[in-house]
């Protein structure tokens, strides 16, 4: 330990400390000491409660757990479903990880394009409308995906079938 505090820390070493920091929830707690901490069962901080009294929390309910599309609680919408299992490509689902960042997944068809796919529950929307290019079809094609801050996902092509693989957005 004295050897590695005995070098210079470099700009990008640093860097990566700090984001390690805010990452775990040291954010607001850099240079202060934590005092007590509340855990859910897969190991998520919850709250922690810092020396100088302030409290941080993070409300991220099951961090990690894949939610499905086309569930009685997020179903299909216009003919959208799954690609056959007998592709070998993930279902549709989605993933809140650890800071915040909402993933999809999986491939779709069957819904012709340019209409809602499917709407994602409050908690997994994006702050702001996105929009994302995937690839499509049986070739070369793309289509656009947009992801609006109500949960809509909306198909903007005729390429079927469509990939999320790779949508990546921060929640509110």
């Amino acid at each position: 330990m004295r050897q590695i505090l005995k070098r210079s820390i470099t700009p990008a070493v640093g860097l990566g400390l700090l984001a390690l920091a805010v990452a775990f929830g040291g954010g607001t707690a850099v240079g202060q000491s934590l005092v007590t901490t509340s855990q859910v069962a897969n190991g998520a901080i919850t709250t922690a409660k810092l020396a100088n009294g302030s409290v941080t929390s993070a409300k991220l309910a099951n961090p990690g757990k894949y939610y499905y599309v086309g569930t009685k609680a997020v179903p299909f919408r216009n003919g959208w479903a799954d690609y056959p299992k007998s592709y070998g490509y993930a279902r549709v689902r989605f993933y809140r990880d650890v800071v915040g960042v909402v993933h999809l997944e999986g491939v779709m068809y069957g819904g012709g394009g340019d209409n809602i796919a499917f709407v994602l529950p409050k908690g997994f929307r994006p702050q702001f409308n996105h929009a994302f290019v995937v690839a499509a079809g049986t070739g070369n094609y793309t289509d656009d995906v947009d992801v609006y801050a109500n949960g809509t996902v909306y198909i903007n092509g005729t390429n079927d079938p469509a990939s999320l693989d790779g949508i990546s957005f921060r929640t509110r």
